[in-house]
């Protein structure tokens, strides 16, 4: 979990470098530093790193013995690392700095230049190291599907996070969709617990007077998460009262969340009268778990988001054709930088579709005629050798191209990355221009 702040790094080799450019006045307390891919250092062999602020770049090698290289965001186009060299490319001039930077995992390299080259590119994928004085924080919802999560519930002293208090606070860890440990503590909330809480909690001043302060267990928390994605039940409540604590601390979550109240709605709509996490939990017959606890609701909310990840599996591949498609498909959207949160394929009829939202590209992998249907010009499929026929009347698209091969979409990136852009921007104003748009892309991701 990020509890990030200027002055709160727990890797020792990062605390050690900042403070170095803080005394070598490189950079200041006020200088807002990047997280690339979710660190504030890309490390390599030979001391070699680079920390990325607001508007720098910061890259040195020989660590103590330091060669400073000090670029200003503004002038970089793009990074890319190559046969152990960190290569720069201005806007300005033509040349690339190389820049030695030893032996780097491929994966950590992958994930660095990506996550920079999109921060340069709009300013917008690098998560933030920085004084949380949004007035409030907006909450990293996701929809995408893990196997690894952590589930968490908090027990309060009421409802508003800005007066009230956290009194029991439980995290339950799953790997491969089983508890792999558990973290779960009462917390002293330094006031007193009212008996309208105590009736619903049972839990009392005497229960948490010896517990710790919320304080002293973040740390231990934050440890036990670290970038898991977080599941909740009504997910906004819980992370609005660790945000509002975190927040006079300076730093935030900025994990990926993924409501269960969200979800209920749409699994278990029209088999139970409301989505309350009792109700849920009856309808699981998971009655020996005690509502209104926090560990107990963990669990009732982890078994939703299991329920759901089962529904998901049931929409598997027909074939190894169809797998192969969808993950070349997958591939080429990555490689080329685009946001893949609403990339789903759904089958429809005798069809495959790749929809963002929209439809965008359109296959078929059963009976004697495998093919996938495109509007590309019937001059390029020649020159390319792509094989090809017409359309049948009822399919808007122009043409079908003969699916022999899974490759064959490499050979149409170019469409493939069109046709996205197209279904994407669709989306994006669809979200700007209906006020119900939230709730049925929402509904989309889920299904």
């Amino acid at each position: 979990m990020c509890l990030y702040c200027n002055n709160n790094l727990n890797d020792k080799n990062s605390i050690k470098i900042i403070n170095f450019f803080k005394k070598q006045k490189i950079i200041s307390d006020n200088d807002n530093i990047k997280l690339v891919y979710g660190k504030p250092l890309l490390w390599g062999i030979n001391g070699f790193a680079v920390l990325v602020t607001d508007s720098k770049m910061i890259v040195f090698n020989n660590f103590p013995k330091v060669v400073l290289h000090n670029y200003s965001l503004s002038s970089i186009k793009n990074v890319f690392i190559e046969n152990n060299q960190l290569n720069i490319n201005f806007l300005d001039r033509e040349n690339v700095d190389k820049i030695t930077c030893g032996s780097i995992k491929s994966e950590t390299v992958n994930k660095f230049t990506t996550s920079l080259n999109d921060y340069l590119k709009n300013n917008s994928q690098l998560k933030l190291i920085k004084k949380a004085e949004e007035k409030d924080i907006k909450i990293n919802y996701s929809y995408n599907i893990h196997n690894d999560f952590v589930v968490v519930d908090l027990e309060t002293t009421g409802l508003n996070p800005e007066t009230d208090k956290i009194i029991e606070l439980s995290a339950i860890k799953y790997k491969n969709r089983e508890i792999e440990s558990k973290f779960s503590t009462l917390i002293n909330p330094k006031i007193h617990i009212s008996p309208k809480i105590t009736e619903i909690t049972d839990i009392n001043d005497d229960m948490v007077k010896n517990s710790p302060y919320i304080e002293n267990i973040l740390p231990s928390f934050a440890e036990f998460v670290g970038d898991l994605p977080l599941v909740a039940h009504n997910a906004r409540f819980d992370i609005q009262f660790l945000n509002c604590i975190l927040k006079k601390r300076g730093g935030f979550i900025d994990n990926e969340i993924i409501d269960t109240l969200s979800i209920s709605r749409l699994i278990y709509k029209g088999l139970i009268d409301n989505f309350k996490l009792e109700t849920i939990k009856n309808y699981l017959k998971l009655e020996k778990y005690k509502s209104h606890r926090a560990e107990s609701d963990c669990i009732v909310a982890g078994a939703i988001y299991i329920d759901y990840l089962k529904s998901k599996d049931k929409n598997t591949f027909i074939n190894d054709l169809d797998k192969q498609i969808y993950l070349n498909v997958k591939k080429i959207l990555e490689s080329n930088g685009r946001d893949i949160t609403y990339f789903k394929r759904i089958k429809k009829s005798n069809l495959i579709s790749l929809d963002c939202f929209y439809p965008f590209f359109k296959y078929k992998v059963t009976g004697k005629l495998k093919y996938i249907l495109t509007d590309i010009d019937k001059n390029y499929l020649e020159e390319n050798n792509i094989k090809y026929t017409d359309s049948s009347a009822s399919e808007k698209e122009n043409n079908r191209i003969i699916l022999e091969d899974p490759g064959i979409v490499f050979k149409i990136e170019h469409y493939i990355l069109k046709k996205y852009d197209e279904a994407y921007n669709a989306l994006i104003e669809y979200r700007e221009s209906i006020n119900c748009a939230e709730k049925n892309i929402n509904e989309y991701l889920y299904k």
